[in-house]
C-alpha cells in the first residue's frame, strides 16, 4: 500500500516583503488533511519598533491565531490553519488571510487539497522547512520518517514538485529497511527566484 504526505519546503528570499518595513514569509499557504496548519513570519526591519497588526480570514474554514495584536514588538508569528477536514464542501478549496499593518495590507493565499489521507503508521518530522535568506549549498535540512513498529522493513521514496532544475536539491530520496529513515536536502539559491516567497513541495 502506498501513503503520501506533503512537506513544504520555503525560501526566505530577504527582499520578499509586501508591506514596507517588514518581511512577510511565506504569503502561499499549502494546507491538506495531514498538513492542517502553518506558521507566517512577521518580520520588522526595525526589531524596536511598535506596531499594531490585524489578520482576516477570506472563510470561516480558515482559522488564524491571533487575529490581531497591539503594541507589539520584533518578530511576530500567525498561525494559518483549517480542520483535518478542510472546507466544509470536504474537497480542494482556496481562501485568503489578509494582513494589515498601519495602512498597508499583504495577502496571504491559503489552499487546502483534500488529496490522499497521508501516512498514517509513521511519524514525519518536520512538515515545514522555513529556510533563512541566507542559507548556502553547505547547509543541509533533514526530514525523519519513524515507523510505529521499528523492526518492519519499508521502502520509503522523495520527491520534489515541481521538478526540474531546482533550488531544492535532495542528498538523498531512496531508502529501505527498519527503523528511522531520514532524508537530507541542500539549497541551491542562486537558482531561486528574486524578491520572492520560493516553495517547493515534497
Amino acid at each position: 500500500m502506498k501513503a503520501a504526505f506533503l512537506l513544504a519546503f520555503t525560501l526566505l528570499q530577504a527582499n520578499a516583503q509586501s508591506i514596507p518595513g517588514f518581511t512577510i514569509a511565506p504569503t502561499t499557504l499549502n494546507l491538506s488533511p495531514v498538513h492542517t496548519n502553518q506558521t507566517v513570519a512577521i518580520i520588522p526591519q526595525d526589531q524596536q519598533q511598535t506596531f499594531n497588526f490585524t489578520a482576516s480570514a477570506s472563510d470561516q474554514w480558515i482559522t488564524v491565531l491571533p487575529p490581531s495584536a497591539t503594541n507589539v514588538a520584533g518578530a511576530q508569528a500567525l498561525l494559518i490553519g483549517t480542520s483535518p477536514f478542510g472546507p466544509p464542501s470536504g474537497g480542494n478549496a482556496s481562501g485568503t488571510v489578509r494582513l494589515t499593518i498601519g495602512a498597508a495590507s499583504v495577502d496571504i493565499a491559503v489552499t487546502f487539497t483534500q488529496g490522499a489521507p497521508g501516512i498514517t503508521t509513521h511519524t514525519i518530522s518536520p512538515l515545514t522547512v522555513n529556510v533563512p535568506p541566507d542559507a548556502t549549498s553547505a547547509n543541509k535540512y533533514s526530514v525523519t520518517i519513524t515507523p510505529a513498529t521499528m523492526n518492519t522493513e519499508y521502502l520509503s521514496i522523495a520527491t520534489i514538485s515541481p521538478s526540474g532544475a531546482s533550488w531544492l536539491q535532495a542528498e538523498s530520496l531512496l531508502g529501505f529497511g527498519p527503523g528511522t529513515h531520514t532524508r537530507t536536502f541542500s539549497v541551491r539559491p542562486e537558482r531561486a527566484a528574486a524578491g520572492v516567497v520560493n516553495t517547493k513541495t515534497l
